[in-house]
């Protein structure tokens, strides 16, 4: 189809292709996000593992408690840890530093080559669409608008990884100090320990699944506007839901819509819509009034719900 906008330029509108996993993860990066976290959680399995080891060292009196208050009997075991302030400040000292170098490079490195692909197939999609864009890819990522917009993303998950470790640091330190100062049982620390050590693994998987399909979808988000608004591309974003049994209702009833990138943005920054979210968008071609040049794509999308 060749499609003639109100300047008389032509475009040819040829229908985006859709992704092979568009029905049940339109957005994809599983095995990036995973990739990116797993190294995150071996980091931090070693942390766990020196921890574990420090308290193993420290000596634990075990004192034997059995009173008569003459309606009860008290009968129990007091742990008294052997450490002194400065030493368990040097272990929680120790902890954070070690949490505090678990590398942000390799969960950036992801979110960089997700935003990355993002714009790549944005790039193939609006080459397909109009004859306007005549862009490369090569020449896209060079661009000073691309590096502005990749150090931003770069930026983003610096700061949420500095967060993640440092609210992971603290916790623990929390947990350790307050074992000890209670006289906790040593083998019910470690366990308390270890499954605070679980909970920062979700939270890195999490991180890692939010920034890495965050970035996937800005890409082409930004890529799309950008041509609106250089190039006078006039295109609409056709969102693309998971539709699982796990989706949430609001993003389910967003399936086959179409919306402008930026309306898209602003809901993909609104509550936690973000997070954990599977759906994607596709690049389309309207005309003047708003109508997609390829509705037999968007119908097939639509039928899906």
């Amino acid at each position: 189809m060749i499609c003639l906008l109100a300047t008389g330029e032509t475009m040819a509108s040829k229908a985006p292709p859709l992704p092979s996993h568009w029905k049940d993860n339109p957005v994809g990066q599983v095995r990036r996000f995973r990739s990116a976290a797993g190294r995150v959680k071996r980091r931090m399995r070693e942390v766990r593992a020196w921890l574990v080891a420090e308290i193993d060292r420290i000596e634990v009196d075990v004192i034997e408690v059995n009173a008569d208050t003459g309606r009860h009997h008290v009968n129990r075991r007091d742990y008294q840890y052997r450490i002194s302030v400065p030493d368990l400040r040097r272990i929680i000292g120790e902890l954070q530093r070690r949490i505090g170098e678990v590398p942000d490079r390799d969960v950036i490195d992801a979110v960089v080559a997700a935003y990355q692909e993002g714009t790549g197939i944005a790039v193939e999609s609006l080459r397909g669409l109009s004859d306007a864009y005549d862009r490369e890819l090569v020449s896209v990522l060079r661009s000073d608008p691309w590096l502005r917009r990749v150090a931003l993303v770069e930026s983003r998950v610096f700061d949420s990884m500095e967060g993640f470790k440092g609210d992971a640091g603290r916790d623990l330190a929390r947990v350790l100090s307050q074992g000890v100062e209670l006289g906790q049982n040593p083998m019910e620390l470690k366990k308390v320990i270890r499954q605070r050590f679980r909970v920062s693994d979700t939270r890195a998987e999490r991180i890692a699944r939010t920034e890495v399909t965050s970035a996937y979808r800005r890409g082409r988000l930004d890529e799309a506007e950008d041509a609106r608004e250089r190039l006078g591309i006039r295109t609409m974003m056709l969102h693309m839901s998971a539709l699982a049994e796990t989706t949430r209702p609001d993003h389910a009833a967003r399936h086959g819509n179409l919306y402008t990138p930026q309306e898209a943005r602003d809901w993909w920054a609104e509550d936690a819509n973000q997070i954990n979210c599977r759906c994607s968008v596709s690049e389309i071609l309207v005309d003047d009034d708003g109508n997609p040049t390829t509705p037999a794509l968007v119908d097939r999308v639509r039928s899906m719900t």
